[in-house]
């Protein structure tokens, strides 16, 4: 009788510690949250700090959440294994950062409840991102209207608009086509050149180069992964480049109108906080407000005049 009773409660023991853990691995105790960031440059790289940095302040920090921060290179089978990878090591959330990683994440997550958050998505429903109960995130939608305003404003004498991008992002397409109708909408002449892998950027560039007065970059992910390149040789050949957000100025572009990357990684956070308090059915949010910035050294070396109303109202950088 004595045996059997040190039986029962060892085995009540053991079932208490097994029920905490689970607790545990659920709860905000020991968190493991996987981001995949699709492209190493600094827009995406914004994107993950202002994530992390407002999670902490959430109260989500190093004691009570461990980060599996992956990056795939560009590379959409990369990604692929590593959100598969994350799905197999039970995270309790994954980030997918720029639409190919959410895209792999969405994929690979599908079949369980492992909530995701997609970061930096200009177009959630064409990528099949939108209308799921534990999916939801932040798109940075481009605002195409403003790009082509900034040209009529900083470049009058421009004709036509050139732009590169990697035709295998559904993202980038959708903000070509945009582009595209904006650009005739105000007169303009429309070249594009497409690529498949950074490695291709600069011969598409070389095409372009003689067909256009300025070039255009939307948000796309292998394109903007070759900036420091692109600006560089576009310098060399006079041409003007605006940009779709801040750090492409401050590579090289002559400006932008577009997002602060940290404040989006920062509401995506925001989001990344409700679903783990266990809200579900959370519509996707666009990025909240838009910043107009000037490279000053670029103004200076093609002998651009900046408008007096615009340079009211714009950040200028060097």
């Amino acid at each position: 009788m004595k045996k059997a009773l040190v039986i029962l409660v060892v085995m009540a023991i053991v079932s208490a510690v097994f029920l905490v853990g689970c607790e545990n691995s659920k709860g905000t105790e020991n968190l493991r949250i996987g981001i995949i960031q699709f492209a190493p440059h600094p827009s995406l790289d914004n994107c993950r700090d202002g994530f992390v940095n407002t999670m902490k302040a959430h109260g989500f920090t190093e004691d009570t959440v461990t980060y599996d921060i992956q990056n795939a290179n560009a590379d959409m089978n990369l990604a692929n294994t590593i959100a598969q990878k994350m799905v197999a090591d039970a995270c309790d959330l994954i980030v997918g950062i720029a639409t190919p990683a959410a895209q792999a994440a969405f994929n690979a997550a599908i079949d369980t409840d492992i909530p995701i958050i997609f970061i930096a998505v200009s177009n959630p429903v064409a990528a099949g991102l939108s209308g799921h109960s534990n999916v939801t995130g932040v798109s940075d939608v481009l605002q195409v209207d403003e790009q082509i305003d900034l040209i009529k404003a900083l470049l009058p004498e421009a004709k036509t608009v050139g732009v590169l991008f990697n035709n295998g992002e559904v993202n980038s397409v959708n903000q070509v086509e945009m582009l595209g109708e904006s650009a005739a909408k105000s007169g303009f002449g429309f070249e594009t050149a497409t690529v498949a892998n950074v490695s291709d950027v600069m011969l598409a560039l070389e095409s372009l180069l003689t067909k256009i007065d300025v070039l255009v970059n939307v948000l796309d992910n292998t394109v903007v992964s070759a900036m420091p390149s692109i600006a560089d040789r576009c310098a060399e050949a006079g041409i003007a480049i605006i940009g779709s957000e801040e750090e492409q100025v401050r590579n090289g572009a002559l400006a932008s109108s577009g997002f602060d990357y940290t404040d989006v990684g920062s509401q995506g956070a925001d989001l990344a906080k409700r679903i783990l308090d266990g809200e579900r059915n959370i519509n996707f949010e666009l990025v909240k407000e838009t910043q107009v910035t000037i490279n000053e050294a670029v103004v200076q070396a093609l002998g651009i005049n900046v408008p007096e109303e615009l340079a009211a109202v714009a950040e200028f950088v060097k």
